[in-house]
């Protein structure tokens, strides 16, 4: 009974001390969509690290340094074979008016095509768009190449 209980906690420090599998990791490349409220076309790059059920979005403007700051952090509504689907919820509370909305981002895995939507309640539904492409990351440990479909 002893040795057993020796082996269970043996097997469990061994687990314990193994290094977490890392994030499976997105290059990708943006431009914004002209709309009302959004007039210029901006472009960019955005890493996507992917683990789990969350997803860290990190974004750079031009040529800019990215600033940790601006890590967004997503909830994985779906990520399989053909595509990731995360979204991230918005809701403040301001005096002038509450700002209730969402940010929704597509990656097709076969293609590395990416879409960034969102709404706004507070804006009569109208929300900001990008458009871009996306490449794993095959360097970054656990990303695994899309298979062809």
């Amino acid at each position: 009974m002893l040795a057993r209980l020796g082996q269970v906690l043996c097997v469990a420090a061994l687990v314990a001390s193994a290094p977490a599998c890392a994030a499976e990791v997105w290059d990708c490349t943006y431009r914004t969509v002209p709309n009302a409220t959004q007039k210029a076309n901006i472009s960019g790059s955005v890493k996507f690290e992917i683990d789990g059920k969350t997803m860290d979005m990190l974004m750079t403007v031009g040529n800019s340094v990215p600033n940790e700051r601006d890590r967004r952090r997503y909830q994985v509504l779906e990520n399989n074979d053909v595509a990731i689907v995360a979204a991230r919820p918005t809701v403040f509370n301001f005096p002038s008016r509450p700002v209730i909305g969402a940010a929704i981002v597509t990656i097709n895995k076969a293609n590395g095509e990416l879409n960034i939507g969102s709404v706004d309640a507070g804006r009569d539904g109208q929300g900001e768009g990008m458009t871009g492409v996306c490449k794993l990351n095959s360097a970054a440990p656990n990303s695994k190449p899309a298979t062809n479909l």
